[in-house]
């Protein structure tokens, strides 16, 4: 049988064609991935380029050998070609830099720079294997800028003992004692949270993590130590859009700290991309092309906020919510621990060397953090809470398992966390139709200066008018207000985030709600809701004192 490989230089690995059709050649002696859009640009000077010209020699050099009357670039190119024709890759789920589960089965792949191992734990033994080329089954290993050397975190990992490791949390913990949280668990659950953190590319579930707090209550600082932890992580302001995160994040799976996330009109759609990631679920876009882009996400986004609002349902049962409260260590307080300058180079190198340690402790534990995270997610007794369960069954199964704690331990812990923050997420959760009453409530209509809660509240100024204009009139003997839903669409009340949604619907689900009924608004008979005055008051503004009904 014709063995055509003999004609590929072999310092050139041919990966195979790519879903868009480019040909994938990995260069073992400039260890980096070429993306060729067409086979007639692989010319002599090119291969050189890529295999070496001391490889291509020698295949030319056969080629005169064997005597055959083809010109050596065209063969080496056929043979090329009839390599790539067995292999194609599924690119939309390329693996980029970070620590996954191993496609090709147990064990974690972290990839780093050029490098991609994999590493097992086989009983008391670590092994690593280096893959030698950016594959993983089907899938693509897209290399990238080093984050971590692998050795210095094989060295970390095999000079880990017992011992050490439990003085790694408890030195961590420590740290997070700086800050004055809300509720006693929250040192634990960051701490637990940071472990998951550094495998979140492996995992099945990951939280989301908000931290919100007044100012000078130590937001910023406790991003920067983060941060310190993982000076590779990806920082990000507020205002940053969700496409703009999408494509810089591309398929890496490393730590996010997102500053600033308060309210704008573009927040919805980065929730909603958040919301993505915590199942690593694909997320499909049309393009100018009519081609479908297909992207993953995979991250716990650690976001900061003043005060991260109301969120929908869908995006609060999703968060790990935790406050902060300005010091203050008054009688009877114990003395809080003393936070390093986070500014001085030696305190960053140690806390630097603090994440490299946590890194090795969550890729050495992995196995027993996620199956402690199911174990407890799947507890018939904490169902009633339902995905707050899972928000937090994290950070308590890297407690149990980085402590080597049975899991009726992280069960107790985890009642008494649910406790204190399902009270929480009730104050903080809304679901859709509530959040799109506040919306239209808390607008201003173009051109005006009040918003719409405060013209239908004022009994001294008649806003019937300004009110028709964008599809509402209150109607003061049914003690309820009409919304026209099509003139709402149509008058820009609404931002980006509800582009398509069925405003009537919405509207239609509210308590007490009446859909389908027909009213007379600036001379025209149209469709809308009638929605009761009493819904619409707590929805809009409970500042509001001057409400005449």
């Amino acid at each position: 049988m014709f063995d055509y490989r003999i004609y590929i230089p072999e310092t050139i690995d041919v990966l195979g064609i790519s879903e868009e059709g480019r040909i994938l050649i990995w260069s073992s002696v400039n260890r980096d991935l070429y993306e060729i859009e067409d086979f007639g640009q692989i010319n002599r000077p090119k291969l050189i380029q890529m295999a070496s010209l001391e490889a291509v020699m020698i295949v030319e050099a056969a080629i005169r050998q064997a005597a055959m009357d083809v010109p050596a670039v065209s063969l080496i190119r056929d043979a090329i070609a009839e390599e790539c024709r067995q292999h194609k890759f599924v690119t939309s789920e390329n693996i980029g830099q970070g620590v996954w589960r191993s496609p090709e089965g147990d064990g974690l792949l972290l990839v780093t720079g050029n490098d991609s191992l994999v590493f097992r734990r086989e009983g008391g033994r670590i092994r690593w294997q280096n893959t030698n080329r950016p594959t993983s089954g089907t899938r693509l290993i897209q290399f990238g800028r080093q984050w971590v050397q692998p050795q210095a975190l094989y060295e970390t990992i095999g000079g880990l003992t017992h011992a050490n490791i439990n003085a790694t949390w408890k030195e961590l913990v420590t740290l997070f004692g700086c800050w004055n949280f809300t509720q006693r668990h929250d040192p634990l659950l960051i701490a637990g949270l940071v472990v998951g953190t550094c495998i979140q590319g492996a995992l099945t579930f990951r939280p989301q993590v908000s931290v919100t707090g007044k100012s000078y209550t130590g937001k910023t600082t406790l991003k920067k130590l983060l941060h310190r932890l993982w000076p590779y992580a990806d920082l990000l302001e507020g205002r940053s859009s969700e496409a703009a995160i999408r494509q810089s994040t591309g398929c890496n799976a490393l730590p996010i700290l997102f500053d600033e996330m308060e309210n704008w009109h573009g927040r919805q759609a980065v929730y909603n991309l958040l919301r993505s990631s915590s199942s690593g679920a694909a997320i499909k876009k049309g393009s100018p092309t009519q081609k479908v882009i297909e992207f993953r996400m995979s991250h716990i986004f650690w976001t900061f906020a003043i005060d991260a609002g109301v969120l929908q349902e869908a995006d609060n049962n999703r968060f790990a919510r935790f406050t902060l409260r300005k010091l203050d260590v008054g009688d009877g307080e114990p003395p809080r621990p003393v936070l390093p300058n986070l500014n001085d180079p030696h305190a960053a190198a140690a806390l630097a060397d603090l994440g490299r340690r946590l890194l090795a402790i969550g890729m050495i534990y992995a196995g027993e953090i996620m199956a402690m995270q199911a174990a407890l997610a799947a507890d018939d007794g904490l169902r009633p809470h339902g995905r707050l369960v899972e928000v937090y069954s994290l950070p308590v199964a890297a407690y149990l398992a980085v402590n080597r704690l049975p899991l009726t331990v992280g069960q107790e812990i985890l009642w008494e966390v649910l406790a204190e923050k399902s009270a929480i997420l009730k104050s903080k959760s809304v679901n859709d139709e509530q959040k799109l009453l506040e919306d239209i409530l808390h607008s201003i209509p173009r051109g005006g200066t009040s918003p719409i809660i405060k013209m239908i509240a004022d009994a001294g100024w008649d806003y019937e008018p300004e009110l028709a204009n964008v599809g509402i009139k209150k109607i003061t003997d049914k003690n309820a207000v009409f919304f026209a839903h099509s003139i709402i669409t149509k008058s820009k009340l609404l931002g980006p985030e509800w582009a398509g949604a069925d405003v009537g619907e919405y509207l239609g689900r509210l308590e007490g709600a009446q859909s389908g009924k027909r009213l007379r608004i600036n001379k025209r008979l149209v469709y809308g809701v009638l929605v009761p005055m009493d819904v619409l008051v707590p929805a809009g503004d409970e500042d509001v004192d001057d409400v005449p009904f």
